[in-house]
């Protein structure tokens, strides 16, 4: 999925160190380490893996591309609670890639989850170009989501779910409600 210059985790090669800084969304234990993680976000996240859910009652797979995970817990969530078959956790932070890697290991399954390293749009044009589609694609941007939009339609499947939000919640609507 990723080129050789990327740098990949799967679910069969993480390495486990001990966790740092350990949180709880919606029943799920998880490490924020130093990576990215906004606890206002949780509706947003609550949100994308309802829509999974009920995508995944209609389709006999689930493929989940998470373009900009943070600390990987909607990957996670997607896995556990949406029943994902696969999830591909990406953050362009080469350093969130090891805890990422040890939050998603709590789903022992091999083989359901990769996390990679790349800037999202290079990810999801790498998945279109190896013809790598998915069920959902979920772009969850730190500002204005409009540059990522052209990448995560090619690397959608026909009939698949776009899920786009903005961490911050501004840029979307084009306002800041409490200036």
């Amino acid at each position: 999925i990723a080129s050789p210059a990327s740098h990949r985790v799967s679910s069969s090669s993480s390495n486990l160190l001990p966790p740092r800084c350990q949180t709880t969304e919606r029943g799920h234990e998880f490490e924020t380490g130093g990576t990215f993680y906004r606890r206002e976000s949780a509706v947003g996240r609550d949100l994308g893996v309802l829509a999974a859910s009920l995508h995944k009652q209609s389709s006999p797979r689930l493929r989940v591309l998470d373009a900009m995970c943070g600390c990987g817990i909607r990957s996670l969530r997607y896995l556990l609670e949406a029943g994902a078959d696969f999830v591909l956790a990406n953050d362009a932070n080469d350093d969130y890639r090891s805890v990422i890697a040890r939050n998603l290991s709590r789903v022992s399954d091999e083989g359901r989850w990769v996390v990679s390293s790349n800037e999202a749009n290079r990810i999801m044009t790498e998945c279109y170009l190896k013809r790598d589609f998915y069920d959902l694609v979920d772009v969850d941007s730190f500002g204005s989501e409009s540059s990522y939009l052209r990448s995560a339609m090619n690397c959608l499947k026909l009939g698949g779910l776009l899920y786009v939000t903005s961490t911050d919640g501004y840029s979307s609507g084009g306002h800041r409600p409490h200036q």
